[in-house]
């Protein structure tokens, strides 16, 4: 898979506390389901903000939100090696959460699917 990042100077910096191994997965799934990745980091309204726009199939315009819920696949065969159980954004949308942020999804502007990860970024007392 082919992952180009753009990063904005003000969002290099920041920092954003949680959980390495579940912002690790946050991101991995993110990257999973495209031919390519193009990926651009932004800070705005006090969140580091991820981009991740792919060139894979995109999500349909009505299912951007129920595919954040649980056992929902797009791909309907039911076939592992083409899919999984359809808990990948559901899982990633909960961890998100714990970690104060949100996610939305959108088509890209190329085609695909853009996914939006907001974090909240540390503020030091």
């Amino acid at each position: 898979m082919l992952i180009d990042l753009v990063t904005d100077e003000r969002a290099r910096n920041a920092v954003v506390l949680g959980d390495r191994l579940a912002l690790r997965r946050i991101l991995a799934n993110a990257l999973a389901y495209g031919h390519a990745a193009h990926v651009r980091t932004a800070l705005k309204d006090g969140a580091v903000v991820v981009s991740i726009d792919d060139e894979g199939p995109g999500i349909p315009d009505d299912q951007r939100q129920a595919v954040l819920e649980p056992f929902l696949r797009l791909e309907k065969s039911r076939n592992r090696a083409t899919g999984g159980a359809g808990l990948g954004l559901a899982v990633v949308r909960s961890l998100i959460e714990a970690h104060g942020g949100t996610i939305g999804i959108a088509p890209a502007s190329a085609g695909g699917t853009r996914v939006n990860v907001a974090l909240p970024v540390f503020q030091p007392a």
